[in-house]
């Protein structure tokens, strides 16, 4: 008996040479042995890998600003091979890396984005790199400490990075980044929960994801994320430290518009925390 077709096919541009494919596991009565990946990009479909039993595919062989198609179709020991998966388009950027970056800031020269409450405040205590980073600190009764700045141009693609050191954390959850769309409406926010596991909530999806990753306190981290905004297909991939976590690495509804703003720190009142920023970075590119 064939297999049944793998389903929720998806295809993300991690650079100009480089598409990240993912897939549902196909199904069978003894058991799927390989998954044959073809791609089109204009003269018809063909078979480009084939993998073992695993639900993902990088392709590095694609080129800078091109339209492809791609499917993938389960293979059994008998030879069997069942019908083709959805097909799933992607284009490649023009370019990565290298360049001027979207964004950045390590607030050597100031402190001065779109908004920032009074309890976030540039300082030079507590800094990964340079001299100067920012430090959010908050109680129940001073309100909420984050920082909104606009990015130069709508985004949907982006990659989000900032350095953090949790100083401390009261019993509650702390957002760490906030991805906010062109109309000013939260889409994803990065934070700790109460105890202390990084997790991500995107605010057109029910429910929250959390890991089981606990950064450390009183140590300075890289946490980034990167959004390919699509609606309910939209992904989000995460790292801290430079390691991918799993986890919070997943196909989400992230709403229909791109994204137009960044935050760090928390915007919700009668939270407490104290946790400094640094190296805040945003490309629509990988980030060297």
């Amino acid at each position: 008996i064939a297999p049944t077709a793998p389903s929720n096919l998806s295809a993300v541009a991690a650079s100009s040479s480089r598409v990240d494919l993912a897939w549902t596991a196909a199904t069978d009565n003894v058991g799927v042995t390989s998954y044959q990946v073809q791609r089109d990009s204009g003269g018809g479909f063909s078979t480009i890998a084939t993998v073992g039993n695993v639900t993902s595919y990088a392709d590095t062989t694609v080129a800078a600003a091109t339209n492809y198609s791609y499917r993938v179709q389960a293979c059994d020991a008998a030879g069997n091979c069942g019908p083709f998966s959805n097909t799933a388009l992607v284009t490649t950027p023009s370019g990565g890396g290298g360049g001027t970056l979207l964004f950045t800031d390590g607030f050597e020269s100031g402190f001065d984005w779109d908004i920032s409450k009074p309890a976030i405040v540039r300082q030079s205590t507590e800094v990964k790199t340079g001299s100067w980073a920012v430090r959010a600190t908050s109680t129940s009764s001073n309100g909420p400490a984050f920082a909104r700045e606009n990015l130069p141009s709508p985004q949907s693609e982006l990659y989000y990075r900032t350095s953090f050191k949790v100083i401390s954390q009261g019993g509650n959850q702390v957002v760490l980044q906030r991805l906010w769309n062109e109309s000013k409406n939260w889409m994803l926010s990065v934070y700790l929960n109460a105890k202390g596991k990084l997790g991500y909530k995107s605010h057109f999806a029910t429910g929250a994801v959390v890991s089981g990753v606990v950064p450390s306190k009183g140590v300075w981290h890289q946490l980034q994320v990167r959004v390919v905004v699509s609606g309910a297909s939209s992904t989000v991939e995460v790292w801290l430290d430079g390691a991918k976590i799993d986890a919070l690495s997943k196909i989400t509804n992230l709403g229909p518009t791109a994204v137009g703003h960044i935050q760090i720190g928390d915007s919700g009142a009668k939270r407490t925390y104290d946790v400094a920023f640094d190296d805040v970075v945003a490309d629509e590119s990988p980030i060297p």
